[in-house]
């Protein structure tokens, strides 16, 4: 209870002498944190839910008949940014050849060198001015686009909700053989859009990158681990390039060029599908994508993955460069705690460089996540060097150890899908023999069977699958003999024929 004098803040009552100046801000003080606090007890603000919450809410709606439309809506927002994008190509390709023919006038009347340097100077300027701006417009329609995805979302989910209770208050409280009969009807719902998405896809209307997806070389085994306790996993030998599992793909008449079908909607493939529905699940894919200690998105093959995840908006993790970046913030910790424990896990392992805090050594991983790559979710950026190509690479290899531990990070946390480069190279090199392919395939094949051993605690009832990539230049006979040395290296499960 508030005394009269304490609220009593009319002009009459204030006394406005020197020696009361004091107490009458003292009781100001004390009324406005009373209102304040009164306020936020009983003030309802409107409730922002966190990631866990969102993701949870995403999860039951792409799992069910609302999958085609946010699906859809994706595709619209990652359509007007691309048209954004190609806008600021072009705008960059017309100021790129405007100040060409600037410079070769400047040449051809003879300019003294310093009008010359002042004209480098002022093209360098515009150039980097009209960069910023175009950058700046493309995030902010990023953001908005993602602000406004999550706002449906939540308003979907909200909708969803009220005609749900609107149902139970018409029909009675749903029993838990009825609710059991609307998840079944969801998981039809969802298993539909599958089929249609597989039905209503003819060959002939395939775009290249879906065509290549299906003719693509691949053979699987089922193998058993261990003798006490047994665990069943899938093996895949696919020729491929990593990237390609994370290019999408859809139907051209999706394509906002394409005017002869305007209303068409948009047919992701099956694997965008599938991936969309396993966001938030306990069925990840991951990808271990091999690059350089750098951390930046210009470095090969970090700047072709960049150019892939920008064909889309990522609705539900940073972006690429934001992620990297908080690599970056990391780094000085991860110095001090090395140096701080040595480890002596590999003879072979170089000591870390202090001159470079920015900078990663042979053998770490740093992980980013995403959601609008084709077949994968986690993307394990495995740091190599230079010579990965050409040396013979022992079992306590860094990056063997790098691999290890990648495998670990795959078992613990429900990644059971995770593609991996046999060779571990990005591409083949003229100095890569059929003996040196054959050797390094047997060393990374031997040692995932060791480290799949280690983790055979881990295993649960769904098998995961290891994907053993080998690059898209090698020959079919090359491919066969990789397949051949799956059953060398593994206990393959062998089919049983029963003759009638």
């Amino acid at each position: 209870m508030v005394s009269n004098d304490l609220i009593d803040l009319s002009t009459d009552s204030i006394p406005f002498s020197d020696e009361l100046d004091a107490t009458t801000l003292s009781n100001i003080n004390s009324l406005a944190s009373w209102f304040q606090e009164e306020h936020a007890n009983y003030a309802h603000y409107p409730a922002q839910p966190d990631e866990t919450t969102f993701s949870e809410i995403y999860h039951a709606l792409v799992n069910s008949n609302a999958l085609d439309t946010l699906l859809q809506l994706e595709h619209t927002s990652t359509i007007a940014v691309a048209e954004l994008t190609k806008a600021r190509a072009n705008a960059m390709q017309q100021l790129l050849a405007r100040q060409r023919l600037q410079m070769e006038n400047a040449l051809n009347i003879q300019s003294s060198d310093h009008n010359i340097n002042i004209l480098a100077r002022d093209h360098t300027q515009e150039r980097e001015a009209m960069e910023v701006r175009w950058d700046s417009e493309v995030c902010q329609m990023v953001d908005s686009q993602k602000r406004e995805y999550r706002e449906f979302v939540l308003n979907l989910h909200d909708e969803m909700l009220t005609q749900q209770l609107n149902t139970e208050l018409t029909t009675g409280k749903k029993s838990p053989a009825h609710r059991d009969h609307i998840n079944l009807e969801l998981a039809t719902s969802r298993n539909e859009a599958l089929k249609n998405i597989l039905v209503t896809a003819p060959l002939m209307d395939t775009p290249p990158l879906i065509a290549e997806a299906v003719n693509r070389l691949e053979e699987s085994f089922t193998i058993n681990l261990g003798t006490q306790r047994k665990s069943t996993h899938n093996i895949r030998v696919l020729k491929c390039d990593p990237l390609d599992l994370c290019q999408q793909s859809s139907n051209p008449s999706s394509d906002p060029s394409d005017i002869s079908t305007p209303t068409a909607p948009p047919r992701p493939s099956p694997e965008r599908l599938q991936t969309a529905i396993n966001l938030y699940s306990t069925r990840l894919s991951g990808l271990v994508l091999l690059v350089d200690g750098s951390l930046s998105i210009f470095s090969s093959p970090t700047e072709e993955f960049n150019k892939i995840c920008s064909q889309s908006i990522d609705f539900h993790f940073p972006a690429l460069d934001i992620q990297l970046y908080n690599v970056i913030e990391l780094l000085p910790i991860i110095s001090e705690q090395r140096m701080a424990t040595p480890t002596f896990d590999s003879p072979v392992k170089k000591p870390p460089s202090q001159t470079d805090p920015k900078s990663l050594h042979e053998g770490d991983t740093y992980i980013t996540r995403h959601s609008n790559l084709s077949e994968v979710h986690i993307i394990f950026h495995l740091v190599t060097s230079d010579d990965i190509g050409s040396i013979d690479m022992p079992s306590r290899h860094p990056i063997i150890t790098g691999l290890r531990n990648v495998l670990n990070l795959a078992f613990q946390h429900d990644v059971y899908v995770l593609s991996v480069p046999l060779l571990l190279v990005n591409q083949m090199q003229p100095e890569m023999t059929v003996n040196w392919c054959i050797k390094r395939a047997e060393l990374v094949l031997k040692c995932f069977k060791g480290f799949m051993l280690e983790n055979s605690h881990l295993a649960s009832n769904y098998p995961r699958t290891i994907q053993f990539l080998v690059p898209a230049e090698i020959s079919r006979e090359m491919f066969e003999q990789f397949s051949a040395m799956i059953p060398s290296v593994f206990r393959v499960s062998t089919s049983m024929t029963i003759k009638s």
